[in-house]
C-alpha cells in the first residue's frame, strides 16, 4: 500500500512538475516574442523618423537652391545698376536706383520665405 501511495505521489509530482516546465517553456517564448514585437516596433518608428527627416533635408536643399539661384541674379542686378548710374556725391538715391533696390529685397525675401511649420516629430511610448 505504502508502494502504491509513494508511485502515486510520483506520478502526481512527475505530473506537475512537467505541467510546469511546459508552462515555464510557454513564459518564456511570450516573453520573446513580446522583445521582438518591441524591437520591431522601435525600428518601425525609427524608419518612420528617418523618412521624415530624409524629407526635411529635400526640403532643406531645395530652398538652399533657391537662394543660391537668385543670390548672384540680386548681386548682378544691383552691380548693373551701380555701374550705369553710380550715385552722386550727395549719395541720395532716385527713384529708379531705390525701385531696383526693392524689387531686388523682395525677390530675395520671396526667395527665403519660410513655407510652413516642419512636420511634428511622432513621439511612441514616451
Amino acid at each position: 500500500m505504502i508502494a502504491n501511495m509513494a508511485i502515486g505521489a510520483a506520478a502526481i509530482a512527475v505530473t506537475l512538475g512537467g505541467v510546469y516546465l511546459h508552462g515555464e517553456s510557454r513564459f518564456r517564448a511570450g516573453q520573446s516574442a513580446q522583445a521582438a514585437a518591441q524591437n520591431l516596433a522601435e525600428l518601425k518608428a525609427f524608419r518612420d523618423e528617418s523618412t521624415r527627416l530624409a524629407g526635411l533635408s529635400v526640403d532643406l536643399q531645395g530652398r538652399i537652391d533657391v537662394l543660391a539661384q537668385t543670390r548672384p541674379k540680386i548681386i548682378e542686378r544691383y552691380t548693373h545698376e551701380t555701374t550705369i548710374a553710380p550715385l552722386p556725391d550727395g549719395c541720395v538715391i532716385d527713384p529708379g536706383r531705390l525701385q531696383h533696390i526693392n524689387s531686388a529685397v523682395s525677390a530675395a525675401n520671396a526667395a527665403a520665405e519660410f513655407v510652413g511649420p516642419l512636420p511634428a516629430r511622432s513621439v511612441r511610448g514616451r
